[in-house]
């Protein structure tokens, strides 16, 4: 929990300042879901034995790091790091219920710190674990500073019908480089992942995130090109099965000349399961030469599930490339019938075809990529 005592005299001014405008502010939603502005309860169970090298249980936080990567950067659990006053220039007003709750009550979280002309050759494992019927309020920081480079692969995972919120703050100065490989594998808990980036020039931001679990979530990726030559891609897949809702939504701000962007989406939904993606991608006055595409792509596997995708550009000036693809198509009954005629099994046929359709997005870390495969298969059987 929350020791108010411990904490510099800033932060408690912005939890307070954030607490008082959770009766003012509109809730943030899109489509389907409205997460709740929760307030943080720890499980009573704590599980071990995770081998990574960031460990979350709750508002427990265990750092044991490789020897390979302990000598090169700076990992620290939120509470110590905030001790920095420095690092008050992460928080910014917030604008929604969700987003002052965040900051009034979180009770987790790490801070991230990769040294100015650092290559980390190693992925840096960080594993969120929600314990049954807890409530995560998580916050994290995560810089690479100058001519950096780092890959952090997350897993956020837990049993039971809690709820977890996560506000994730990175910032990539010149030249640097993140990779962010996430797979959201809660059960039931509810879900609202919230990540915010700033780039400035020359550097690359590439998060790929697969969403499995959780029965309502509401993922947002906001991400600012500061620098002239900044570039980002995001990739965020979705299978969904029984009555699980998803809401996304994303914004790129292209705010230098030659930014480059490419934001995908990538959904298959099942049953009764439910998915809006909404993505945006805006081109501001000064942001000449830039070059942006957004795709969202949902397949619907039989009737009763639901999609709807709403791209959208904003373009305030000439001398840039932009452009948007989006689709919602039901599975051919044509390619159900290649594969019968070839032997394979009505069921094990209609899973290929929903492999094959989610494979263009696989571009993960190939042990990523296997236990994102294997889940797909896991989750097409169970009952929800």
């Amino acid at each position: 929990m929350i020791n108010m005592g411990t904490e510099p005299q800033w932060l408690q001014e912005k939890r307070k300042e954030a607490e008082s405008l959770l009766d003012e502010l509109p809730d943030e939603t899109v489509r389907y879901v409205v997460i709740p502005a929760s307030k943080p309860a720890d499980s009573k169970d704590h599980d071990s034995g995770y081998a990574a090298a960031i460990v979350q249980h709750d508002s427990q936080t265990e750092i044991r790091l490789p020897e390979g990567i302990a000598g090169k950067i700076v990992v620290k659990n939120i509470q110590d790091a905030l001790q920095d006053e420095k690092l008050a220039a992460y928080f910014e007003e917030p604008k929604s219920r969700q987003s002052a709750a965040n900051i009034a009550f979180f009770n987790s979280g790490v801070f991230i710190f990769v040294p100015d002309n650092t290559v980390v050759e190693e992925p840096v494992y960080h594993v969120m674990a929600v314990g049954e019927q807890a409530s995560v309020v998580s916050r994290n920081i995560i810089v690479a500073g100058k001519n950096s480079k780092v890959k952090i692969i997350k897993e956020i995972t837990g049993k039971g019908e809690g709820q977890y919120s996560e506000v994730t703050v990175i910032k990539a100065m010149e030249q640097s480089a993140i990779e962010l490989l996430s797979v959201q594998n809660l059960d039931k808990a509810n879900a609202c992942i919230k990540r915010h980036a700033s780039c400035e020039a020359g550097s690359l931001l590439d998060m790929r995130t697969a969403f499995f679990g959780s029965e309502n979530t509401y993922a947002r990726n906001e991400i600012d090109l500061d620098g002239e030559g900044a570039e980002t891609s995001t990739t965020d897949i979705y299978f969904g099965t029984g009555t699980q809702k998803f809401d996304s939504f994303s914004l790129v701000n292209h705010k230098a000349r030659n930014t480059r962007s490419r934001s995908d989406v990538r959904g298959a939904l099942k049953d009764l399961a439910k998915l809006a993606p909404h993505g945006n991608v805006k081109i501001e006055k000064q942001a000449h030469g830039s070059d942006a595409f957004l795709t969202e792509h949902i397949l619907i596997l039989n009737a009763g599930a639901e999609a709807d995708p709403v791209p959208a550009l904003e373009i305030e000036t000439r001398d840039v490339k932009a452009g948007h693809s989006a689709s919602v198509s039901h599975m051919g009954e044509e390619q159900v019938f290649y594969l019968l005629a070839r032997g394979i099994d009505e069921p094990e046929a209609r899973k290929m075809i929903a492999l094959g359709f989610l494979e263009p997005a696989m571009k993960m870390a190939e042990s990523l990529r296997m236990h994102v495969m294997s889940k797909i298969e896991q989750k097409w059987d169970e009952k929800r």
